[in-house]
C-alpha cells in the first residue's frame, strides 16, 4: 500500500472530471465558422426584413394613391350630378316663365275678348 494513494486517486478523478467538463464546455461554445455562419444568417435575415418592409411601404403608398384617385372620381361624379341638377332647375324655371307668360297673354286676350263682346273698347 502506497501512502497517500487514495488522495492521488481522488485528485486524478477530479482532474479527469474537470477535463471532461472543459471539453463539454468547449464543444458547446461555437467555433469561428459557426460564428461567421450565424452572423451571415442574421445579416441575410435583416436584409430580407428590410426588403419586406420596403415592399410594404410601396404597397401602402399605392393603396393610398388608389384611394385618393377613387375619391377624386367620386367628387367629379358628384359635381357632374350637381351640374345636371342645376341645369334641370334652370330648364324648369324657364318653362315656368314661359308658362306664366303664356297664361298672362291668354288672360289679356280673354279680357280684350270680353271687353269687345261687351261693346266697350277701352285700351
Amino acid at each position: 500500500d502506497i501512502r497517500g494513494i487514495d488522495h492521488l486517486k481522488e485528485l486524478s478523478v477530479k482532474y479527469m472530471e474537470a477535463k471532461q467538463q472543459q471539453r463539454e464546455a468547449q464543444s458547446q461554445q461555437p467555433n469561428e465558422v459557426e460564428i461567421l455562419a450565424q452572423t451571415e444568417l442574421q445579416k441575410t435575415q435583416m436584409e430580407t426584413e428590410q426588403r419586406r418592409e420596403a415592399a410594404q411601404g410601396v404597397q401602402a403608398n399605392k393603396a393610398a394613391e388608389l384611394a385618393i384617385k377613387e375619391q377624386e372620381t367620386q367628387i367629379k361624379f358628384i359635381e357632374m350630378l350637381a351640374k345636371i341638377e342645376q341645369g334641370d332647375k334652370k330648364d324648369a324655371i324657364e318653362k315656368e316663365k314661359l308658362a306664366a307668360e303664356q297664361a298672362r297673354t291668354a288672360v289679356e286676350l280673354a279680357v280684350k275678348t270680353v271687353k269687345t263682346l261687351q261693346g266697350g273698347n277701352d285700351d
